[in-house]
């Protein structure tokens, strides 16, 4: 699947290698062994609409996808010229995957076959994502069009036809609908291919007013929360992280109105989308997404909504409200003073939280259920540092990555804040597990984590929930300190949240007589059998042994 990225325009280059084999005769006299193929691929990313005739680039708000493992293209090679174009290959499938020893993505044909090329009149086109079952009929059309119709665009038949979803409000049906495309030839006898795929379809953007918070502890950066759009056209477009929607239109049929509404159905929008051009997008501001400034402290227990506005605890909830908190603040950095401090809690010490979520540097929120279940950390021991350590965990970014298991030093990683990236690890490691046959040395936490993510949605500009590591489980508890190791019989975090929790009929984090202890995502680095937990009873971090049976509680920043 790919990512958007619609903060800011990138040029990533991601490499290709294509195994290519070539006999003497198909390449010039002086090549006289197979050469392998490279190509890059850049996305171009959109453009604004037309303006006075032309096709204007807004460097501010292009959109660039990166690709990720799984992605697939489709290949096309054409030979010849003139009249005597012949199709080489046609619609060949190359998947992204990841190289072990550089962590880059190379794209690869289907196992068995076998890539050749390399003369000076051939001509190569690439699209995406890769359709299987693409028509014949517009595969024939497309050698058809480059023999008869030069002057048109290769992919020009398969624009027209491609299949658009109605309903884009899932990533995954706005991914299938988002058509890109790209051409090259050789040049200067290079076996060079350099691919930059552009958007093929219209974009429709629409922005929604907004409210910003603006906290009395100046420690507390702005946060911003754009209003929820409930669509009941037909048409439904897809929200981004920023809070905007989008909408991808044919522009071979009429775009289809968008209907909706927002402020709990108090206020209605309609959009007619108009003077759309290919390849651009252009956006329309619902009501003129004002924004709304609302100057507003925050504490611990305050309710943290699934569209990512606030509510003060001790606030008389209605039903409706109720139903919409998500999760419940128990640290902001207004509750740390760093000043004589060894290990202060920080939001920036996760680096790879700080890189995938810049935004959320508001605070930390738990959510108002346990993960189902109680469960072992792993049935069959492992060490999950030794994978992360190793060539089987292999992120372009590993070299960011904190380890995941800790020891009781003061100074060390079990005072940080590090459950985002430890979760991360956990997933990758559990996906090894699974491709090797080594389903008994799951994390179990991490896959019950899975379970709670699709029946309970993060809020909206948050990070998604976590599994959280020790150091944010002993925060939810007592407060943020130093040394977490020796610091026990205070729960006074846990008390603050507890009320809020209650108040929306979660689950307990420590119910009389029956307290809880909660798995974190931190290991012991000497004792295979050891992970971290934190007894809720009077928030004492120990380890503990992996096979026995604990709850598990998610938490997210926002």
């Amino acid at each position: 699947m790919k990512i958007q990225n619609i903060y800011h325009l990138l040029q990533a280059a991601l490499l290709l290698l294509l195994a290519a084999s070539c006999t003497q005769e198909e390449f010039p006299a002086a090549q006289d062994k197979a050469r392998q193929l490279t190509i890059s691929v850049t996305d171009g990313g959109y453009n604004t609409s037309a303006v006075d005739g032309k096709i204007t680039r807004a460097v501010e708000n292009g959109y660039t996808t990166e690709f990720t493992e799984g992605d697939a293209c489709g290949l096309f090679m054409v030979r010849g010229l003139y009249s005597d174009k012949k199709m080489i290959y046609s619609n060949v499938k190359l998947t992204a995957e990841r190289d072990a020893a550089t962590g880059k993505l190379t794209w690869k044909p289907e196992a068995g076959t076998t890539l050749e090329g390399g003369l000076s009149d051939e001509e190569y086109y690439l699209y995406y994502p890769y359709k299987a079952d693409l028509d014949d009929t517009v595969i024939s059309k497309l050698l058809e069009y480059a023999i008869m119709n030069p002057q048109l665009p290769f992919f020009y038949p398969l624009v027209n036809r491609w299949p658009v979803e109605v309903d884009q409000s899932s990533y995954a049906d706005y991914t299938a609908s988002d058509l890109m495309t790209a051409s090259c030839t050789l040049e200067n006898g290079k076996l060079r291919l350099d691919f930059v795929m552009a958007h093929e379809l219209p974009l429709v953007v629409i922005e929604m007013p907004k409210t910003v918070y603006k906290f009395t502890d100046a420690r507390i950066p702005d946060y911003t929360v754009p209003s929820a759009a409930t669509f009941t056209s037909a048409a439904e477009p897809l929200r981004m992280a920023d809070g905007t929607y989008r909408y991808l239109v044919n522009h071979a049929t009429p775009a289809p109105t968008i209907e909706g509404h927002y402020d709990e159905g108090s206020k209605e929008f309609t959009i007619t989308p108009s003077g759309l051009s290919t390849g651009s997008y252009k956006r329309y501001k619902v009501d003129g997404a004002v924004t709304t400034v609302k100057d507003y402290t925050m504490q611990r227990g305050d309710y943290l909504l699934a569209d990512g506005n606030l509510l003060p605890k001790g606030t008389t909830l209605t039903e409706e409200q109720k139903a919409s908190v998500a999760a419940i603040v128990f640290w902001t950095p207004a509750e740390t003073n760093p000043e004589g401090r060894i290990t202060p809690a920080s939001l920036d010490f996760d680096k790879i939280m700080v890189k995938e979520h810049p935004n959320c540097t508001h605070g930390l929120a738990v959510s108002i259920k346990d993960a189902p279940g109680n469960v072992s950390w792993q049935n069959v021991n492992d060490w999950v540092a030794d994978f992360q350590r190793g060539t089987d965990f292999n992120p372009v970014d590993k070299d960011e990555y904190v380890n995941i298991a800790t020891g009781f030093d003061a100074t060390g990683n079990i005072n940080r804040i590090l459950g985002y990236q430890n979760t991360k690890v956990l997933w990758a490691y559990n996906g090894y597990c699974k491709t090797n046959g080594k389903t008994d040395a799951l994390v179990n936490p991490a896959e019950v984590l899975k379970t709670f993510i699709a029946n309970n949605p993060a809020p909206a500009n948050s990070t998604g929930w976590f599994l959280p590591s020790v150091k944010e489980l002993h925060m939810l508890c007592y407060k943020d300190v130093d040394n977490i190791a020796y610091t026990r019989d205070n729960t006074e975090t846990r008390d603050i949240v507890e009320v809020s929790i209650s108040a929306v009929g979660g689950d307990a984090l420590s119910p009389r007589n029956n307290h809880k202890r909660f798995w974190s995502s931190s290991e012991s680095p000497s004792n295979k059998n050891g992970a971290f937990s934190v007894y809720f009873y009077n928030a004492f971090a120990q380890l503990s042994e992996k096979d026995g049976a604990l709850n598990v509680r998610a938490v997210c920043a926002f």
